[in-house]
């Protein structure tokens, strides 16, 4: 399996382009580790038809419209938030959430489970929820203040997509349907993922942060690589 080293190696790319402010690199970079992790997708196990693959290829394709929004001279980051959304819910459904929460979480028929089975995944909830809420309020504020209040319902659409996909790839952990490896690479993808943008957007409305572009740029690469990888082992 040749594209997921290449994306690997793209990436770092990206990063040295980014820290020594080498945009042409960057321009080739960028988009070149989504579009790697796409071919890795249909590579490996070519003939298998896989919905997963689908709805993650789907996403990764988001990505990738989001990833060339951003590098536009314009950087238009309505239509790129737009993108990510897609993405988001695209991985969601790829994880399979809506089947796995929360009937999905224990070997046994859900009407055999105790309420008190179902607390896990309502604990597991609640701190996401709990944690996606303080974090945008404050980024809420800051959207309002630098005077981007066309942004507040998108930027709400799409925490509430991206929350709800750290849950849909926590959830995977839980899972039937998830093999061990893959549940875990996906959680802590899921988990990169929701870091990156949440820096990114701290960052633009909320503070600077130092070395931002580099940490949410390292983040997010390895969160698509991390969850590829997963589907790739789930598919295979």
């Amino acid at each position: 399996m040749i594209f997921l080293p290449l994306a690997l190696g793209l990436a770092i790319l990206d990063w040295i382009a980014i820290i020594q402010e080498t945009k042409r690199l960057g321009y080739f970079t960028k988009p070149g580790v989504i579009l790697a992790l796409i071919a890795g997708l249909w590579v490996a196990s070519p003939a298998a038809s896989s919905p997963i693959r689908l709805w993650f290829t789907g996403g990764l394709l988001f990505a990738l419209a989001g990833d060339i929004l951003l590098m536009l001279p314009s950087r238009p980051f309505l239509y790129s938030l737009v993108a990510f959304t897609f993405t988001h819910l695209a991985y969601i459904q790829g994880f399979g959430f809506f089947e796995i929460w929360p009937a999905g979480y224990l070997p046994i028929a859900p009407s055999e489970l105790p309420l008190i089975a179902y607390l896990p995944a309502v604990l597991l909830a609640a701190m996401v929820a709990l944690v996606s809420w303080r974090a945008f309020r404050r980024i809420r504020v800051g959207i309002l203040a630098s005077g981007y209040a066309n942004l507040v319902f998108p930027a709400t659409l799409y925490a509430a997509a991206l929350s709800l996909m750290l849950l849909a790839s926590l959830s995977t952990l839980f899972s039937r349907a998830w093999l061990v490896i893959p549940a875990f690479a996906v959680s802590l993808g899921g988990l990169l993922f929701y870091y990156s943008d949440t820096l990114l957007t701290w960052d633009r409305f909320v503070k600077p942060l130092s070395n931002a572009r580099v940490k949410v740029r390292v983040s997010y690469h390895l969160a698509q690589i991390l969850i590829s990888t997963a589907v790739i082992l789930q598919i295979t």
